[in-house]
């Protein structure tokens, strides 16, 4: 377990009094801060086989709106510390050096799929996929589709997101909620899909299917997670596992899906319930165990200060951290618009879970890492991004902090040995011109978390660039995908990257992953949400990508786009000479 080492630093560690174990149903304990931390079992659990990609799902007698629940932020209650407009002080233009080309571009899931399986159109299109053994997988609102990774052709789709759940009961099945989540457990080499089951219910839902094998299309274990009387908004997910009994099994002591939640009270989607902090025993859900417990530690506040939207680190391989090291939190926190106006900087909590005692489970606040300074309140938080030949323009969420909060343990040549993670976000680049703020942390420093590269995206061409999501491949290279848009330049897919021994605090010129030739003309300008980046588990290199565009002008005619591209330098260092040699003091990972 890491203690934090911030001189000065106040930590609070919310400690659970009494056992968990063996309890059925749910309930909860206090803590010695006087905060409850809940604890249930799932609503419902069965092991389903392969779906049938052709069976229909079950269709919300609510379906027709074409709107996702309304951006549901407190700031904008509680309103926010008026900033200055200034040039953001790490905005910079890119190197000299260039982004290597796109390698695969193919159309992803669409609002045609929707109108096609569901008879509906939908946005945001909340684009997120990963990368497996063999295939992508790629889910938006209301459904997916599975590629094939050796040349994107569709090998199944587009289905339905509640087809996951067809004859499990309840709302899982019968509610296509939307807000979905797919990622690749590639030390259990699993996937899991989540999505909630939307405002309706009394109660908020977290569905949950893992799959028994490597084949994204099942069959799987099933789970249905209840939020009594809220409704878990924006959820976001992360896999976490370290090297402890890895003799055993591919995961570890601290095995865990992380989870975060924006909640608000029910019914009707009232106040808001605070940022919650979700953990669930990874190990029984691999085994399909029906009882797996969650845990879900208590609210954080929304007073002097607010905490929302937390990233949950999310583990890529295929190195685990050593025993004992545990799962991290974060929020991009900019004080004048969640605080009461000061320094900014990076909010991290810390998660450490024990599911042989439960009571020894703590979620501890750490530092507050200083960063330069910046303003994520772009045109007030109303819709800001410009598109040609229409007034209507596109919200940014710069609020948020981007899904995802990728995190990898390193080891070798370039980057020193140890823990690293990399976030991104919308910024104000100074006039209300959205750009990208970009940082990698050292998790394992001596001296607690602290920036090792950081910069603000600026190519000074009067574009504007948001919605951001990040990755970084085995050897500490980081790619970034997002939106570009302007007054004379539609709504496009670009990214960029850089190597780990670029200079420090630069990105290379950017990319295209696909150039859109139409406009969103719809008033609320309802955009995104978020994006992804992985890196596939076999070559540890090759960044799959996946965000939104327009191809054709309408008010909810979305498309989304895969693209793929690699660094060489990652390859050389994986797959090199010194591989064949033995020289294994350069690298120490071997190829999978």
């Amino acid at each position: 377990m890491r203690r934090w080492l911030v001189v000065g630093l106040a930590v609070q560690a919310l400690c659970l009094q009494g056992s968990l174990a063996g309890v059925t149903g749910a309930g909860e304990v206090t803590n010695d801060l006087g905060q409850t931390v809940k604890w249930r079992r799932p609503a419902r659990f069965d092991s389903r086989a392969r779906i049938d990609p052709e069976a229909v799902a079950p269709i919300p007698p609510s379906f027709g709106a074409e709107d996702e629940v309304p951006i549901q932020t407190p700031l904008m209650e509680r309103g926010a510390v008026a900033v200055p407009t200034v040039r953001d002080p790490l905005r910079a233009p890119v190197s000299s050096l260039t982004t290597p080309d796109v390698e695969l571009s193919v159309l992803g899931y669409d609002s045609d799929d929707n109108a096609a399986l569901l008879g509906v159109r939908w946005r945001p299109p909340d684009s997120n996929g990963d990368v497996g053994l063999d295939y992508y997988v790629q889910w938006n609102n209301k459904g997916f589709k599975v590629f094939n990774k050796s040349d994107g052709s569709v090998a199944q789709g587009p289905i339905a997101g509640n087809t996951l759940w067809t004859g499990f009961g309840g709302p899982c099945e019968t509610d296509n909620g939307g807000d979905p989540i797919v990622l690749f457990d590639q030390f259990a080499n699993r996937w899991l899909f989540s999505q909630f089951t939307g405002t309706s219910q009394e109660n908020g839902h977290q569905c949950i299917a893992i799959t028994q094998g490597t084949n994204p299309l099942g069959p799987y274990y099933r789970y249905d997670y209840v939020f009594p009387e809220e409704f878990n908004d924006y959820p976001k997910f992360g896999v976490w596992a370290d090297a402890a009994d890895s003799e055993t099994a591919p995961w570890g002591q601290q095995s865990a899906y992380f989870l975060s939640t924006n909640n608000f009270s029910l019914p009707g989607l009232g106040s808001y319930a605070g940022a919650h902090a979700v953990a669930f025993d990874r190990d029984a859900m691999l085994a399909g165990e029906p009882g797996a417990t969650m845990l879900e530690f208590g609210a954080l506040p929304c007073d002097s200060e607010c905490f929302f939207s937390l990233a949950p680190a999310h583990l890529e391989g295929p190195a685990l951290p050593p025993s004992g090291t545990c799962h991290l939190f974060v929020q991009a926190f900019d004080d004048e618009v969640w605080g009461n106006g000061g320094s900014d900087g990076y909010q991290f909590w810390e998660t450490c879970v024990d599911w042989d005692t439960p009571a020894n489970s703590t979620f501890t606040t750490g530092p507050r890492v200083p960063t330069a300074e910046f303003d994520a309140e772009l045109c007030g938080l109303d819709p800001c991004v410009p598109q040609p030949g229409t007034s209507v323009k596109l919200e940014t969420l710069s609020q948020f902090t981007m899904n995802r909060f990728v995190v990898r343990y390193l080891s070798g040549t370039g980057p020193p040995p140890g823990l690293r993670g990399v976030v991104s976000h919308t910024v104000d680049l100074g006039g209300d011109q959205a750009g990208i703020r970009w940082v990698q942390f050292d998790l394992s420093s001596s001296g607690g978390i602290a920036i090792e590269n950081t910069g603000t995206l600026d190519l000074e061409d009067h574009l504007h660039r948001w919605m951001p999501a990040a990755g970084m491949d085995s050897v500490g290279d980081v790619a970034l995908v997002y939106s570009r848009s302007g007054e004379s330049s539609y709504p496009s897919v670009y990214f960029t990257g850089r190597q780990a021994d670029d200079p420090a605090g630069t990105l290379r010129d950017e990319s295209s992953c696909i150039d859109g030739t139409g406009i969103q003309w719809t008033g609320d300008g309802r955009w995104g949400d978020y994006a992804s980046v992985s890196v596939d588990p076999t070559d540890r290199c090759t960044f799959w990508m996946t965000n939104e565009y327009v191809e054709t002008t309408g008010a909810v005619d979305w498309d989304t786009r895969i693209c793929t591209f690699r660094f060489d330098r990652c390859g050389e260092f994986i797959f090199g000479d010194f591989l064949e040699t033995g020289d294994t003091s350069v690298w120490t990972e071997t190829q999978p």
